[in-house]
């Protein structure tokens, strides 16, 4: 399967492999053509660093529609967006893998790097998406993790009305 990463942002710099390099402290990830159909086998590749050492990127989005996984997951054969603690796939930890048109958590990342990598295989396409990502103090975070924790849980907890909170780990 031959991928283009060419077509993947009009409005943010390139490194010489095609990565979308993004450095400030806030701004919009799309999909290509969003609002609209995103083009077939197409590979993007984006690296968020924050320039402050004590922040880590939240990452939240306002609409997500990729082509539903061909299983009860998001293989590497379908279309799907994952993102990684760190600045390279390679040595950066998975936050998840993303496919369908569930609404996606806000995600937080360890440190102030973070990569996206958007895959569609040569089939059916669908809207994509749009996120925001943001720069935050770390002070003051839950982590639940060491620094040698394969997967990452963040948690920011709210109440409203409600005074109670019920947890159920397995």
């Amino acid at each position: 399967m031959l991928f283009s990463v060419t077509t993947c942002s009009s409005a943010h710099s390139e490194d010489q492999n095609g990565n979308i390099m993004l450095s400030g402290s806030s701004g919009i990830i799309e999909s290509p053509n969003f609002p609209f159909s995103y083009p077939t086998s197409i590979k993007c590749i984006w690296r968020i660093k924050l320039s402050s050492n004590t922040s880590i990127v939240n990452i939240s989005f306002t609409s997500f529609e990729l082509q539903s996984g061909f299983d009860s997951g998001c293989s590497t054969y379908d279309d799907y967006l994952e993102m990684f603690d760190g600045y390279n796939v390679s040595d950066g930890v998975s936050l998840g893998r993303f496919c369908g048109s569930k609404a996606l958590p806000h995600i937080y990342t360890r440190g102030n790097m973070l990569t996206i990598v958007f895959n569609s295989n040569s089939y059916a396409t669908e809207k994509g998406f749009s996120a925001a990502y943001s720069s935050v103090s770390n002070s003051g975070m839950l982590k639940f993790c060491s620094a040698n924790c394969k997967r990452i849980a963040l948690v920011r907890i709210r109440l409203e009305s409600f005074n109670t909170l019920h947890f159920n780990f397995s």
